[in-house]
């Protein structure tokens, strides 16, 4: 603090009043820069600042001249939840009493809400690794964008266009997670996408393991945990079948006409 007097003729001075000098502030980042345009991103201000500002007292933040509450976090961290606007870039500002913290103007890009309309396959094994296509609109090439399958953290997506993007699916406990995206890797979209994890089947044995060639058949396809959903069966590189289930460990297989002679694999997949 630092006593000011004022006089018109240098012998007789008023009465004293005080100037308070605070010691210089600045922004070192702002997370995230962007979230949806219904608001509730939790964006964390870091920096230096002086007392004013550490005492949190009388905070707030303008998104485009509309002001939010700020809450001091710490010493150097305030947390400012953006209110909700049209889509667009608006300059974000932090306020302590009586002054602008942020001197230099900081941009926040609002974008549109971002729905989901599927995810493909919309199944998966419970050991995850499997790639997963989910449909929308409204998404960010080039966004920091995530998925996430119920609780498990989230995972990194790729944007391939702004109706599609890809993220693999962790691994889970057998059973129905929602499936919802984010493009600042903060917010989070809810609305109701499901995916199925199931225990991996088994497939234990062919029978009979020969059949003629050119004969119409049928082959018996045992194992465990077959979905009801489908199962479907890749005969080598020629055809892709779809086994009739009789059951959760039993299925038929109809071998086509067409099978050349020989040794063929058989791969099976419940999500095809």
């Amino acid at each position: 603090n630092v006593t000011v007097r004022v006089t018109l003729n240098g012998i007789d001075f008023s009465h004293a009043w005080f100037v308070r000098y605070e010691t210089t502030r600045f922004v070192l980042d702002v997370n995230p820069r962007t979230g949806p345009s219904s608001g509730g991103t939790a964006v964390h201000i870091s920096g230096a600042f002086n007392h004013s500002v550490e005492s949190g007292t009388g905070l707030y933040c303008t998104f485009g001249g509309i002001s939010a509450v700020a809450t001091h976090l710490s010493t150097s961290l305030i947390l400012c939840v953006s209110p909700p606007q049209s889509p667009g870039t608006v300059q974000l500002l932090l306020f302590a009493p009586n002054f602008e913290v942020i001197d230099t103007p900081i941009s926040f890009t609002y974008q549109p809400d971002t729905p989901i309309l599927r995810v493909g396959p919309s199944l998966g094994p419970v050991y995850g690794g499997t790639t997963i296509t989910v449909i929308g609109q409204y998404f960010q090439v080039g966004a920091e964008a995530t998925c996430r399958f119920g609780t498990s953290p989230s995972v990194p997506a790729t944007v391939l266009a702004s109706s599609a993007l890809l993220c693999s699916a962790p691994a889970s406990a057998e059973g129905t997670v929602a499936v919802d995206v984010s493009m600042n890797s903060a917010d989070f979209t809810n609305w109701g996408v499901r995916y199925l994890y199931y225990q991996n089947p088994t497939f234990d044995e062919v029978l009979p393991s020969r059949v003629s060639f050119q004969s119409h058949i049928s082959v018996t396809v045992r194992g465990a945990n077959f979905l009801s959903n489908g199962v479907w069966c890749r005969i080598g590189n020629f055809a892709t079948l779809t086994l009739n289930l009789l059951n959760s460990a039993t299925g038929l297989l109809a071998i086509p006409v067409a099978l050349p002679p020989g040794d063929h694999n058989l791969q099976f997949s419940q999500n095809g």
